[in-house]
């Protein structure tokens, strides 16, 4: 549906551009490359990182695409934002720094009968690491 709504409106307006300007077919070719290379090598590459790595990991590398987008264009274009926007660009770093943190499981080990030794199950989790079957 945006896809349909977003060429019904830049469509009209290329082809306007295209008759007042008629630019050569080089630059029809340059298009259809910066098209190509802006859209479905990064898209193709995101689902082949997906499936290596888990959800939560891969929502953190996404985060981070604006900020170094931001990092790139003050280094490289001498373009700055404004305050506001990089404390924005943070919090979303922040918030999913906090999702990957807060998702680890914790675990306690409990001791064992004998001094050094540790049950490496999770405390008060039974023989098949499950909530049934607890151990006093």
């Amino acid at each position: 549906m945006a896809t349909t709504l977003s060429a019904c409106v830049t469509v009209p307006i290329a082809a306007l551009i295209v008759w007042q300007a008629q630019p050569p077919a080089q630059a029809f070719l340059f298009a259809a490359v910066a098209g190509i290379l802006a859209t479905a090598v990064p898209y193709s590459l995101d689902l082949i990182v997906l499936r290596r790595i888990s959800p939560v990991v891969f929502g953190l590398g996404m985060s981070m695409h604006p900020f170094f987008a931001a990092l790139i264009g003050l280094v490289a274009l001498s373009e700055d934002l404004p305050l506001i926007a990089w404390a924005g660009i943070g919090l979303v770093i922040l918030s999913n720094v906090l999702t990957i943190i807060s998702d680890q499981p914790h675990r306690t080990y409990r001791r064992r009968g004998r001094e050094g030794s540790c049950d490496r199950r999770p405390a008060g989790r039974g023989p098949g690491g499950s909530a049934e079957g607890k151990r006093r």
